[in-house]
């Protein structure tokens, strides 16, 4: 799993990467651009936010990961050097999976982060490591891979093209329009264009393939994910 921690701190840097960088990956960024930057690039499985930042806050980056993942959607860490019950309480109410002090050591640190990522992914264990005979969906690793004459294989989607994956197959059989597929990926304050919604569907069902008829487009509607494809005749609507 690849983790994002927006840290300044040169000193804590050097703790959190040597707490994690024996089970995950770790990126670092310094200031919120670059946080910002880097979430809409990568596929991240965990996110920590310092609470004091040098062009903002804690805060601000908990809604720059908010709003591109989604809420509950990934485990958010807070860590400060802050000990203030005020500023806990309030990140707690956000809903971040933990506040952890800085002083703690490196063992504490790792148990502390690796068992909140545990928990995280067992609350969502039905697409934590979800498979049949063609499809598997590792949620913890952000991958999907197809069976196809009996080879297994990573499609390699794109971080959007996945988010775009888990939220028809999070509510298989329902169609949903473009406009909430754009709520859900990318926040209610971007103005995207449906086309490129279409741009990204047409990009993951090649990659799908032979199974990319499971995404299917409800004509005027949207598009819904359906597990298994029957061959009885379609409506007018659907295709």
């Amino acid at each position: 799993m690849r983790i994002l921690s927006i840290e300044d701190n040169k000193e804590y840097q050097v703790l959190i990467y040597s707490s994690l960088k024996d089970k995950y990956t770790i990126d670092f960024s310094e200031n919120l651009y670059d946080f910002d930057t880097k979430i809409k690039s990568t596929a991240y499985g965990c996110v920590l936010i310092d609470l004091f930042l040098p062009d903002g806050s804690g805060f601000e980056a908990y809604n720059i990961a908010i709003k591109h993942f989604g809420q509950n959607e990934i485990p958010i860490i807070f860590l400060s050097s802050d000990n203030n019950p005020k500023n806990i309480i309030e990140v707690l109410n956000l809903g971040a999976d933990d506040f952890i002090f800085k002083s703690i050591n490196s063992d504490e640190l790792s148990a502390r982060i690796h068992s909140n990522i545990n928990k995280f992914y067992k609350r969502n264990n039905i697409l934590t490591q979800y498979f049949n005979e063609n499809i598997e969906i590792d949620l913890a690793n952000s991958k999907i891979y197809i069976t196809d004459e009996n080879k297994k294989q990573n499609i390699g989607l794109t971080p959007i093209e996945f988010k775009i994956f888990l939220c028809l197959f999070k509510k298989m059989g329902i169609i949903q329009s473009r406009e909430e597929i754009i709520r859900n990926i990318w926040g209610e304050n971007y103005f995207i264009h449906n086309r490129i919604v279409d741009k990204h569907i047409s990009s993951l069902r090649n990659k799908l393939s032979p199974y990319m008829q499971n995404i299917r487009t409800i004509s005027g509607y949207g598009y819904k994910y359906e597990e298994k494809v029957t061959t009885t005749k379609k409506s007018s609507n659907e295709n």
